[in-house]
């Protein structure tokens, strides 16, 4: 052999060792020596491709991992290589054909058969074939083997993002956390641990699985967001890290931050598609229309398959967009493209309004079925839940409780806006929020957090609403200044001291907080409640249309939430009557005037002409109103319903038979 080769044979030796050892850097350094001198080194393409692919570079991974196999194409074990960083690309066709000549070359090589059916799998998934249920159960099993393998193989990033896409799909973002925190002792400088905890940290867990991974404080979950997202982008910086960054600061309903961090995503990356609709969302948020329809131009034009963008052009129409997408090239990118189900439903739904938009009724009412497909599961056994919850909650806040209940703590600032989803609370909270003495706190999950985690804090076995009877004086009065503290802590943003007059009142518009009045009535007795009420026709069909998870996007399964919705609403009102002040959604906004004086004498709060200034922006907004609520009040959602009335029969029929009022 030739010194030279010996050489190379002896640092490609060295270098493997490192990379194995977890040195990345060195190994890398190693690598490209060999390359420099050997630029057709089989061995060194592909070990430098699976270390990139093990960091997340995907690009980088994919370039010499075809190399390799362009310089040995008969390697069933390179092809294998091929189909594993192409599946973290996510273009699974391809891995797909890769795993195939693979199994030709040796048919029998084990690795390669279960890379394809794991292809095909995805490929399956992404097509919507499998049913919620089983799609969401199939996940979990992936997601637990791939934990196992990660913990077996920490350095081999890849796993870790694939069981990230999974948790995204499944909702068990425990899982991932887990993962992201082994992986994270192991290497302190794994940027994909790091980018991923901070995306987790920074998005909603719910309780119980934040319980299950140590994290029960959920204002601090913020601070370690930014810190590892800092992290990761002071290892790595890139266009990815920062617009993660991005994305966790809107979840904070944070902006104007987010747009600076879009913008020097940008500024690295001018083509960098997911940051001009981050930007769009965030311009849209502020109620800047004009900047946010700009953003999301840009951003398609560079990705037409970009979902959230043509969905939110879509929803805001023509007449403000101008030119769009047309319905043709919306067609041939759900039918020619391998699509997230994420990507796929939005697309379908922007597909829906262009068609409702064109007065094509039954086009439009098909592409929201299609988009709510992959969403729907089995009602039968949450149905059951939702009566339980009803019943055990009229049980435990009974009107002698109701009528006896705790001190609380004595503030008078929240005011709570509940409904079912689409029902108006958004603009309510809007009104009360241009008042001077009003700020929206929005949609927060405070008062639901609280309720499911209040067992650990009384230290029982008994759950909400039955561990209500061992809540005293004392605690309820804490549970209800921690809760204001918050309220005040997650609105400052948008508070003036200096301008305010008189006390500051809280507004807090999660309408599922309905589910919880006899528990925020124990710990804050003076807070007071608007109910907004809706023709359910409208609510239903609205909630159908829109990007919401179930039950909301099974009009079955919407009909069966809404009569426990009623039952409950029906005996809040009975028992609690000054607390709770309704407002007829279709009355409000027929006149505006009328209504906001009535609701604001209830709150206690003197009229302001402000209150229905519509260019009066002291807020952001997060709901799918985002921009419909900076346009003056308007009437022309009232009897939408009525353009749908052959495809809407059934719900008719069944709302009627339930005994709603359908106008």
């Amino acid at each position: 052999m030739e010194p030279g080769l010996n050489n190379i044979s002896a640092r490609l030796k060295e270098s493997l060792q490192m990379h194995q050892r977890g040195n990345t850097v060195g190994a890398e350094r190693g690598y490209r020596n060999i390359l420099e001198l050997d630029p057709d080194n089989v061995d060194a393409n592909h070990l430098l491709g699976m270390l990139f692919h093990e960091r997340g570079e995907s690009a980088e991974a994919i370039s010499h991992v075809e190399r390799a196999v362009h310089l040995h194409p008969g390697s069933a074990a390179l092809l294998n290589s091929l189909c594993v960083v192409l599946m973290g690309e996510k273009r699974f066709r391809s891995a797909e054909e890769a795993a195939l000549l693979a199994i030709r070359i040796a048919p029998d090589h084990p690795e390669a058969r279960r890379n394809l059916s794991k292809c095909r799998a995805l490929l399956t998934e992404l097509s919507g074939s499998f049913s919620s249920h089983d799609q969401s159960a199939g996940c979990i099993s992936q997601m637990q083997a791939q934990l196992a393998e990660i913990q077996r193989y920490p350095t081999r990033t890849h796993l870790l993002r694939t069981l990230f896409s999974l948790g995204e799909q499944t909702g068990r973002l425990d899982i991932v956390v887990e993962a992201c925190v082994f992986v994270l002792k192991k290497n302190p400088s794994s940027v994909p641990g790091h980018l991923i905890l901070g995306m987790l940290f920074s998005s909603r867990i719910p309780p119980e699985q934040m319980h299950q991974t140590g994290l029960d404080q959920r204002t601090a979950l913020r601070r370690l967001a930014y810190h590892h997202l800092k992290q990761a982008f002071t290892l790595r910086p890139s266009p990815e890290t920062l617009d993660a960054w991005g994305v966790a600061l809107l979840n904070a309903n944070r902006q104007r931050d987010a747009i600076a961090k879009f913008d020097s995503a940008i500024a690295i990356d001018k083509r960098f598609a997911k940051s001009f609709e981050n930007r769009g969302r965030a311009h849209l948020e502020l109620g800047q229309i004009a900047d946010a329809v700009a953003d999301y131009k840009k951003a398609i034009a560079i990705d037409a398959s970009l979902g959230l963008a043509q969905y939110d052009l879509a929803k805001i129409g023509q007449d403000r967009v101008g030119t769009l997408t047309d319905t043709a090239s919306l067609l041939n990118i759900l039918e020619s493209q391998t699509l997230s189900t994420r990507k796929r439903s939005l697309l379908n739904y922007a597909l829906g309004f262009r068609h409702e938009q064109d007065g094509e009724s039954t086009k439009a009412f098909e592409r929201f079925r299609i988009a709510n497909q992959s969403k729907i599961r089995s009602s039968s056994d949450r149905s059951k839940t939702w009566r339980s919850e009803v019943e055990a909650s009229k049980r435990v806040f009974s009107a002698d409780r109701l009528g006896n209940m705790p001190a609380g703590y004595d503030h008078e600032s929240p005011i709570f806006i509940v409904s079912m989803p689409r029902s108006g609370t958004t603009l309510i909270e809007t009104v009360l929020s241009r008042h001077p003495s009003v700020a929206a706190g929005g949609e927060m999950f405070a008062i639901s957090d609280l309720a499911h985690t209040l067992h650990r804090r009384l230290k029982t076995e008994l759950v909400y609403p039955d561990c209500m009877s061992l809540l005293q004086p004392e605690f309820a009065e804490a549970l209800g200044r921690e809760y204001c503290e918050h309220a005040f802590h997650e609105t400052k943003g948008f508070i003036n001291i200096a301008d305010r007059q008189g006390q500051l009142r809280i507004t807090d518009k999660m309408p599922t907080n309905f589910w919880y009045v006899g528990l925020i009535a124990s710990i804050l007795p003076k807070a007071q409640f608007i109910h907004v009420d809706r023709n359910p026709m409208d609510v239903c069909l609205s909630c159908f249309k829109q990007n919401l998870t179930w039950p909301f996007c099974d009009l079955e399964a919407i009909v069966t939430y809404l009569e426990a919705y009623r039952s409950l609403m029906t005996h809040w009102k009975t028992h609690l009557p000054n607390m709770i002040w309704t407002v007829r959604y279709e009355e409000f906004v027929a006149s505006p005037e009328k209504e906001t004086k009535q609701m604001l004498r209830f709150c206690d709060l003197p009229w302001d002409e402000s209150c229905l200034n519509s260019s009066l922006k002291k807020t952001s907004v997060q709901t799918p109103s985002k921009w419909q609520v900076r346009q003056p009040i308007y009437q022309s959602s009232v009897g939408g319903w009525k353009r749908y009335e052959n495809q809407l029969k059934e719900l008719q029929t069944l709302l009627v038979d339930k005994g709603f009022r359908v106008e």
